[in-house]
């Protein structure tokens, strides 16, 4: 009787300690993805940032030359009258 209980109790502590390895073991694979998740999505945005400023000054750029080649051809037809 009384080894049936030690059995019993080694059991439990056996059962427990695999619940808590599990668990610990399921936390940092959860952190670690989350990690890697964040960096991927960090490095994206960036990468996604970098081009649509590029595209905008690019736009920008170009509107000012024809905004400019716009006042330069009035500024030559006030100078001619």
């Amino acid at each position: 009787m009384k080894n049936k209980y030690f059995e019993q109790k080694n059991f439990v502590k056996n059962y427990i300690y695999a619940i808590t390895i599990f668990i610990i073991t399921l936390v940092i694979g959860i952190s670690i993805f989350f990690n890697v998740v964040q960096s991927s999505i960090e490095k994206n945005s960036r990468e996604t940032l970098i081009t649509n400023v590029t595209q905008q000054s690019e736009h920008l750029n170009t509107i000012l030359n024809i905004n400019y080649s716009y006042l330069n051809v009035l500024a030559q037809e006030l100078s001619k009258s």
